[in-house]
């Protein structure tokens, strides 16, 4: 059983209400609990109290006119001791408003601290504002308003072939030894380079060169 539930039997232990089973765990429960010992404690020393003090008024009427019968009583101990009004109870004393002394004084010497402030805050403040002297000039942009940067500008076109070199790879053609007449002549192997050359590219002086040397060597 825990602890918060013995704690709870405790008061039944004391009236003698408890089954045997309870009243035993109790019991071995308050031999090691100091606590649970003082509660028991206290509990019986109010039974005590209550079964030695005199017992309550029965007369008729009694409780009903007790309401009455407490503010006469009032009444009665504010007109016999007026100066019972007076009177604090210490734990009160601090809560009552006392005047604090040397207030004339206090009076003059706040107007002057307020005056003494507010020229320390011009002298800090105020004047190194007004003494504004040369000023840089500063130029506002816009990035809104500014116009977008011009385009890069395009790159050049490639430059094309020029007809001398193809001219220079038929002339290397042209300068062969004379051919003999009645002799065959193997073919000549034609590079790619070449063979891709467009008539443009080659230039007319090419065709006519290639065709006088194609007919003197086939005659």
């Amino acid at each position: 059983m825990r602890h918060s539930e013995l704690q709870e039997l405790i008061g039944a232990y004391a009236d003698g209400e408890l089954r045997p089973a309870d009243r035993t765990r109790v019991e071995e429960h308050l031999k090691t609990c100091a606590a649970c010992r003082r509660e028991l404690e206290f509990i019986r020393e109010v039974e005590r109290t209550a079964e030695t003090s005199p017992p309550g008024p029965d007369e008729p009427g009694y409780w009903d006119s007790f309401p009455r019968r407490v503010r006469a009583a009032i009444a009665r101990e504010r007109a016999g001791a007026p100066a019972s009004r007076t009177a604090e109870v210490k734990m009160f004393q601090d809560s009552f408003f006392r005047p604090e002394t040397r207030t004339k004084a206090r009076a003059v010497l706040f107007p002057l601290s307020l005056v003494a402030h507010a020229a320390v805050i011009v002298l800090l403040v105020v004047l190194p504002l007004l003494q504004t002297g040369e000023l840089p000039t500063v130029e506002v942009y816009s990035a809104f308003l500014a116009p977008p940067p011009p385009p890069p500008p395009p790159p050049p076109p490639p430059a094309k072939r020029k007809a001398s070199r193809t001219s220079t790879r038929i002339k290397r053609v042209q300068t062969q030894a004379p051919v003999e007449p009645g002799r065959l002549v193997a073919p000549v192997e034609i590079p790619e380079e070449i063979a891709e050359e467009t008539l443009s590219d080659i230039g007319i002086e090419g065709g006519v060169e290639g065709g006088v040397e194609g007919g003197v060597v086939g005659g």
